[in-house]
């Protein structure tokens, strides 16, 4: 058998590192060697007479601008993994993850497969990067489905729609529910799809959340959907339920004139002040009645949308201490984690299913959830009355 110093083999590298993909080749052999004798010395040090080399398993992984075939030995029991195979398992994750956090950004699989083949100068199909990302969804799914606390001091419920392929692209609706904790932190505990929101789609979602653990809400913070209320005092008998004011003035506003829009503004300021600790319902009852009477003549419309019964559920937040009143009197928190949303599928126009939608809005929420949401709020300058276990010390002092 020839023998060659270390030199000589050294030359014979150089030479053939500076051949057409001879960087290739060196890399190819020296791991399907480096592999060959680490199973080699496996054996011999396990001592296990049972077990003996067994071939080899193909295997294809990145080289210098090209996918290169290794050999992988095997053994006979199994038993045998290459360190080599640690590191690109390792690599194949970090990939993995970077799909992943692109996708998650709002880049299409085109756009991901472009910067992949820049960066690693190799072609990955839309459908290799969907699988990527893919692996993420069994994780994703599992902490839609978690156990949740058994009460909620608010309950912020919204839909958000979303093109969605089918068979044609419509759009659907998906449910959201982010809850208040007794803590003051916050987490997204409920995420469903319905071609269409209503009543009858939410109350789907109130039952799965007690099938999840949830016994008892303080509060449900909702916008004007027909028939919402009547299905959460079903399951939430105890529930009180605020319906967003915002919702109401934007409505108000579309029924009158342009010219006549700033002062009904400055009305609907007095009528919803929820920063004064004085406004009190009874308060708020007299302001609509007044309205009634200063704008009905001119637009009919509002006098059945500042009825008292119409109002009473507007004003649920003026039952509570002022400085929590900011908080609960809109949707506006559950409009933020909705902004993320929209801002992430608008860059992707249409889905191709329901359950890539679920995906990357569960990876957003998890993330907020994670980041934002495991604070309490801090900026109400006191301990929150919501910390009592006794509703009645939240309401006027």
């Amino acid at each position: 058998m020839l023998k060659l110093s270390n030199q000589q083999i050294q030359d014979l590298l150089n030479t053939k590192a500076t051949a057409e993909d001879g960087l290739n080749d060196i890399l190819k052999m020296t791991l399907n060697a480096i592999m060959y004798s680490e199973r080699k010395e496996f054996l011999r040090l396990k001592n296990n007479k049972e077990n003996k080399a067994n071939g080899y398993r193909p295997i294809k992984v990145q080289g210098y601008g090209k996918l290169l075939q290794l050999a992988i030995p095997r053994d006979r029991l199994a038993m045998f993994k290459p360190i080599f195979m640690l590191h690109l398992e390792d690599e194949n994750k970090n990939l993995q993850n970077m799909c992943f956090e692109l996708y998650k950004e709002g880049l299409t699989t085109s756009k991901i497969s472009k910067i992949l083949d820049k960066v690693f100068h190799t072609k990955y199909s839309k459908s290799s990067i969907s699988n990527m990302s893919q692996t993420f969804c069994e994780s994703l799914k599992q902490w839609r489905e978690r156990k949740l606390d058994n009460r909620y001091v608010a309950l912020y419920i919204d839909a958000i729609h979303a093109k969605v392929r089918r068979e044609t692209v419509q759009g659907e609706a998906f449910c959201v529910a982010l809850g208040v904790r007794e803590d003051f932190t916050r987490e997204v505990i409920a995420m469903y799809n319905s071609p269409t929101e209503s009543a009858a789609a939410w109350e789907e979602v109130l039952k799965d959340i007690k099938q999840r653990g949830v016994e008892k809400i303080d509060l449900v913070v909702a916008d004007g959907l027909p028939g919402l209320e009547e299905k959460v005092l079903t399951h939430f008998p105890e529930a009180l339920f605020q319906k967003c004011v915002t919702h109401l003035k934007r409505n108000i506003l579309t029924k009158i004139r342009p010219q006549d829009k700033p002062a009904m503004v400055a009305d609907l300021e007095c009528l919803f002040d929820v920063s004064d600790n004085t406004h009190t319902k009874e308060k708020a009852y007299t302001i609509a009645a007044d309205l009634r009477e200063k704008w009905g003549k001119k637009y009919p419309a509002l006098k059945k949308m500042l009825d008292p019964e119409a109002l009473r559920p507007y004003l649920t937040c003026l039952d509570f201490n002022f400085k929590i009143r900011t908080m609960i009197y809109t949707t506006n928190w559950i409009e933020r984690l909705n902004k993320e949303f929209r801002r992430a599928l608008k860059i992707r126009n249409a889905m191709p299913s329901v359950d890539s939608v679920l995906f990357l809005l569960s990876a957003i929420a998890r993330d907020m959830e994670e980041g934002t949401y495991s604070y309490p709020v801090s900026n109400l300058g006191y301990e929150p009355k919501f910390l009592s276990q006794d509703m009645t010390l939240m309401y006027h002092e």
